[in-house]
């Protein structure tokens, strides 16, 4: 009788071994699975502090690798390089506005992903002549490479 205890304790142990693995296992694969682990909402078009986003560390940076080479090509006056995926009258009415208020630096606040192929970007930038930060979001779709299909901010 006692072996034939042991034997089900075992069997328990076991079950509950694979459990546990199971819901780790799942809870590596949601936690690999999303872009932003947390977020709290800015409050508005500012850059006040307020909002909080906490990325995935291990999530895809293409989008964000993306959007910097954009960013990176407005603040060195190449605009129309930059946007060359917007349509034409976007495009010459955004850069007519980047000239005028060009891109001093900016930071990553949150991360929006629709699905697989879209995901909008938000950051708090300085512009020439701005007394305070701003928001400026970046659109990018998956075509081949991620590509930045608009973008706007606050001048």
């Amino acid at each position: 009788m006692p072996r034939r205890h042991l034997s089900q304790k075992k069997v328990l142990i076991a079950a509950a071994a694979i459990g546990v693995v199971v819901v780790f296992a799942f809870g590596v694969v949601t936690l690999f699975s999303k872009s932003v682990l947390f977020k709290t909402p800015i409050a508005d078009s500012h850059c006040d502090g307020s909002g909080f986003t906490f990325l995935n560390p291990f999530r895809s940076i293409e989008p964000e690798t993306a959007s910097e080479n954009f960013l990176s090509l407005m603040k060195q006056g190449q605009c129309e390089r930059a946007a060359e995926n917007l349509p034409l009258e976007i495009r010459e009415r955004r850069c007519l506005k980047e000239k005028e208020y060009p891109l001093i630096s900016w930071q990553l606040k949150e991360r929006d992903d629709q699905g697989d192929k879209k995901v909008t970007l938000s950051y708090c930038y300085k512009g020439k002549g701005a007394e305070s930060q701003e928001r400026l979001w970046v659109v990018l779709e998956q075509r081949g490479s991620w590509q930045v299909t608009d973008f706007w901010r606050v001048y």
